[in-house]
């Protein structure tokens, strides 16, 4: 008896064995369930209050999509699903064109700002890369205010990788801020700037805040560096919160930088632009916006917001010094009309 012809043209169109094409197939159902979920949160819901929303909005940004897609695709050309690979491949186009709306910015001329001052914020990564690597790093980027997170191992109790790192900024002719306790340092160029009043703050449990009030050529000017927890099952809307509220405690223009492990399209940081203040990519940003996991960043997590002031610039070069990119951002006051 002859099989069906469905049958005969399966085997005709893929030569694997019939329980492969089994388990292909289910695979092939479930990546089309994590592409539909983790598309539809980051059209809709993004993440919301309750874990495992959060954990997938986190685990499924669109460069993630877009691979997923990919592989649908391959698996379906596999299985000789023709008609299957071509769907799947017509959305890896969609998602490619959301990956490219969302995340990379064109080329934008710099905007003319008074009394520029160019910001690096940067994750070290425990300094695993090592003190003469990161510090050549930070010469390269040549920034004005240098603001850094994880410096040094959670292992290195006396915190002699951030007095080392401490000491170098301050004879490269910066002054320095520092709270050992949460590896963080900030620092300032000296030839135009001070560093005055240090608060130290822990936000809802889910941040550590450094701020400082500071001049700029002389004009005042708060600065804030933060590193929120990087689980992905916490609610970061109270520490968010709580950062902004820090920041909005009085008149003078801040630039708040850091490590915030939240993605930029986050329901957290909605506030934040409905206060009025300025993510300096989508102000002014060019080139590819994510920032972690380098060498192949799908998520920006790494921040530099402000308030009073103009972005000039952004930009999130790779580098080999840690599994971060840093964020570049050139900041300044409005010109006079």
């Amino acid at each position: 008896m002859s099989p069906p012809p469905t049958a005969a043209l399966e085997r005709t169109r893929s030569p694997l064995p019939r329980g492969l094409l089994w388990a292909l197939r289910w695979v092939d159902r479930g990546l089309l369930l994590l592409v539909a979920l983790g598309a539809g949160l980051a059209c809709g819901a993004r993440d919301l209050a309750a874990p495992f929303p959060s954990v997938l909005f986190y685990a499924t940004p669109l460069p993630i999509l877009c691979l997923g897609a990919l592989a649908g695709a391959g698996l379906a050309r596999l299985r000789g699903k023709r008609r299957r690979a071509l769907a799947w491949a017509a959305l890896f186009g969609i998602l490619a064109v959301g990956t490219l709306g969302a995340d990379w910015f064109p080329e934008r001329a710099p905007v003319s700002v008074v009394d520029p001052i160019r910001v690096v914020s940067w994750n070290l990564h425990e300094g695993d890369a090592g003190q003469a690597a990161i510090q050549a790093g930070l010469e390269e980027l040549d920034a004005d205010l240098v603001c850094l997170a994880e410096v040094g191992h959670t292992r290195d109790r006396d915190r002699g990788f951030l007095r080392e790192l401490d000491a170098h900024l301050r004879a490269r002719g910066y002054v320095t801020r520092t709270w050992p306790g949460a590896r963080l340092i900030v620092a300032l160029r000296a030839a135009d700037g001070t560093l005055g009043r240090l608060r130290l703050s822990k936000a809802s449990g889910v941040a550590l805040l450094l701020q400082v009030e500071a001049t700029w050529r002389g004009r005042p000017l708060r600065i804030a560096l933060t590193d929120f927890r990087s689980r992905p099952t916490l609610d970061r809307s109270p520490g968010t919160a709580r950062v902004l509220e820090a920041l909005e405690s009085g008149a003078t223009p801040w630039i708040c930088a850091g490590d915030f492990n939240t993605p930029r399209a986050s329901r957290c940081l909605d506030p934040w632009r409905a206060a009025g203040a300025s993510h300096a990519f989508e102000a002014a940003g060019s080139g590819y916006a994510p920032t972690w996991p380098a060498p192949a960043p799908v998520l920006a997590l790494d921040h530099v917001w402000s308030k009073g002031l103009l972005t000039s610039s952004a930009a999130a070069p790779l580098r080999a010094e840690s599994d971060h990119c840093p964020l570049i951002a050139v900041l300044g006051w409005p010109p006079r009309r």
